[in-house]
């Protein structure tokens, strides 16, 4: 057999890259899904029900209320998140933020229901 030479051998250097990169994804994913158990479709997964994430921002990481200054798909006011949220990490941030909220007994009455 003779290999084809369009397609060389990729270098052990290059296969270690790409593994670090998917371990480093399936991480992420898993981290995302501890603090996330509701399932929107395909907006995404959020740690509060579908229907408070809807009517806060419409599933939409760029929400921002002018009048209030309240930010995120979550309407933070005034809590330690960061904004705007440009990284997979800040949208980590939001849900564990939403997380803790939501599990630390008030529920939904932080955001108004």
């Amino acid at each position: 057999m003779v290999r084809c030479q369009a397609r060389p051998k990729a270098s052990r250097r290059i296969i270690r890259k790409h593994r670090a990169s998917y371990r480093a994804r399936h991480l992420y994913r898993l981290a995302v899904r501890r603090v996330t158990p509701y399932d929107c479709g395909h907006h995404g997964r959020f740690a509060i029900p579908c229907g408070i994430v809807d009517r806060e921002s419409r599933y939409s990481w760029g929400a921002y209320n002018y009048s209030s200054g309240a930010r995120g798909p979550y309407q933070f006011l005034g809590w330690s998140v960061p904004w705007p949220v440009d990284s997979s990490a800040d949208r980590l941030a939001h849900h564990r933020m939403a997380a803790r909220l939501w599990a630390g007994g008030a529920g939904a009455s932080h955001w108004g229901f």
